[in-house]
């Protein structure tokens, strides 16, 4: 499975309807169906085409946040560099989500269970990287480490069938996930 298509899968698993929209949109897309434009010609694609009156006159779901302003429910994928900070930053945000209160100091998030499937990391590095920010630990974050997490996309959608009050799913990273044998599907 190629990383868009492990992105859409786990957009097909979002509590957000646009999210679940946008998925099933690419699969949709996936089979493209021949279409013929004004001049009688085969062009390949199947356009479905709005105007910016019809968009203006749509009325759209309020925006539900994980963090006020900046990371949307659904899908965010945060890219850098090595070594730039990424699972630090997510790792706070899981601790930050799972306590309820701040994140970064200043904003303000609602409390919700947290499952964070550090992929590249063991326990001892787990809990160094908890003392660093604090020591903080509580019973809504959950964390899954390569040695107790053993499946892909098919074991992420059963345990959010088994435990649907997760509120946040990180994977870290996601290619490690997407390398994972799935047998779970």
């Amino acid at each position: 499975m190629s990383n868009i298509e492990q992105e859409m899968e786990l957009l097909s698993l979002s509590s957000d309807q646009a999210d679940r929209d946008k998925a099933l949109k690419y699969y949709q897309s996936r089979n493209v169906k021949q279409s013929i434009n004004s001049n009688g010609k085969k062009t390949g694609i199947s356009w479905q085409r709005k105007t910016a009156a019809e968009i203006m006159k749509t009325d759209y779901p309020e925006i539900k946040w994980v963090v006020p302003g900046i990371i949307p429910e659904g899908l965010t994928k945060i890219d850098g560099s090595p070594k730039a900070g990424k699972t630090m930053l997510v790792h706070h945000l899981a601790t930050s989500i799972s306590h309820g209160g701040y994140f970064m100091g200043s904003i303000e998030v609602e409390q919700r269970e947290v499952l964070f499937l550090a992929l590249e990391d063991n326990e001892r590095r787990l809990k160094d990287r908890m003392i660093k920010q604090g020591g903080f630990a509580n019973d809504k974050l959950f964390i899954e480490t390569p040695e107790s997490w053993s499946g892909g996309i098919g074991a992420l959608r059963n345990y959010l069938k088994e435990f649907p009050q997760t509120g946040l799913v990180i994977i870290d990273t996601l290619f490690k996930f997407s390398s994972i044998d799935d047998y779970s599907k």
